[in-house]
């Protein structure tokens, strides 16, 4: 894929970026791409490597970050599924309620 090419791919999926941009990440590592005739190539598996990291941005799961880092996105994930838990069980009831359901069964 050209320069181009992978702009637009990129902005098809919500991603803001122009030549520089593109041309940055490539610099940086952070999109592999090799050059041809003085051309930035770029395999649309890269793109979608480089898409799928993103998606992880974030997330324990983002690529480089330090282990102490992973520990608290980790935490801070455990304790907002515990907050969804403790609404999950609380609509059970209340729902076990209106259908007359014990909760002793």
């Amino acid at each position: 894929m050209t320069i181009l090419e992978t702009i637009i791919l990129l902005q098809e999926h919500k991603i803001n970026c122009d030549r520089y941009t593109v041309e940055k990440w490539i610099e940086e590592g952070k999109l592999m791409a090799t050059v041809i005739n003085d051309e930035y190539e770029i395999n649309l598996s890269e793109v979608v490597d480089f898409l799928y990291n993103l998606s992880l941005v974030g997330t324990a799961d983002e690529k480089g970050i330090d282990d102490k880092t992973k520990i608290e996105r980790l935490r801070t994930l455990v304790e907002r599924l515990e907050v969804e838990n403790d609404k999950l069980r609380w609509e059970k009831t209340l729902l076990e309620f209106e259908l007359g359901i014990s909760p002793f069964n």
